[in-house]
């Protein structure tokens, strides 16, 4: 049971003698203990990289990226806005021999809000990895704005009675 030992070279030396109490040469063999992945990474860009998807990035083209254990496979690749996901299959997605990948994703059907990027991986052995993410925020409508004419007479309509130098505009727009 070799449950216990820690990942890396397992060694097994054997000493032995025949029945007459001659020993023979000492022999050993070696195996390697592989049962856990190594970490994975994804990260979600926005081309203005400012840490927000908005309407004036690239919707089209945002960029995915990350890494796995060299040698291993991507076995789930999603992003996803709460409501609706895409799932990216082998092919949707470059991966290196070095387990760094690369990934563009149309954004542009997804609501606002936050976006989630979600990793499933396992190396070249099928140890899983655990599971990463990355989020960002897509925000690509401003809120509603206002604005409003006030005239000093309060009638709605400014007349000559009214203080014609001073008529208020007032407004909001979205904080920021």
């Amino acid at each position: 049971d070799v449950s216990s030992f820690n990942d890396g070279t397992l060694t097994v030396t054997l000493d032995a003698e025949d029945a007459n109490g001659n020993t023979a040469a000492q022999v050993t063999d070696t195996i390697a203990k592989d049962t856990v992945a190594d970490d994975s990474s994804v990260d979600i860009a926005d081309s203005g990289a400012d840490g927000v998807i908005s309407s004036t990035d690239d919707l089209g083209h945002t960029q995915l990226s990350g890494s796995i254990e060299a040698g291993g496979r991507i076995t789930g690749l999603t992003i996803s806005d709460g409501s609706t996901t895409i799932t990216l299959n082998e092919g949707g997605y470059t991966l290196l021999a070095d387990g760094t990948w690369t990934a563009n994703v149309d954004v542009s059907s997804f609501n606002d809000g936050t976006l989630t990027v979600t990793l499933d991986a396992e190396d070249a052995h099928g140890n899983t990895a655990a599971q990463v993410t990355d989020t960002i925020a897509k925000d690509t409508v401003a809120d509603a704005s206002s604005v409003t004419i006030a005239d000093s007479g309060n009638d709605g309509v400014i007349s000559s009675t009214d203080d014609l130098g001073h008529t208020q505009l007032s407004g909001s727009i979205e904080a920021g």
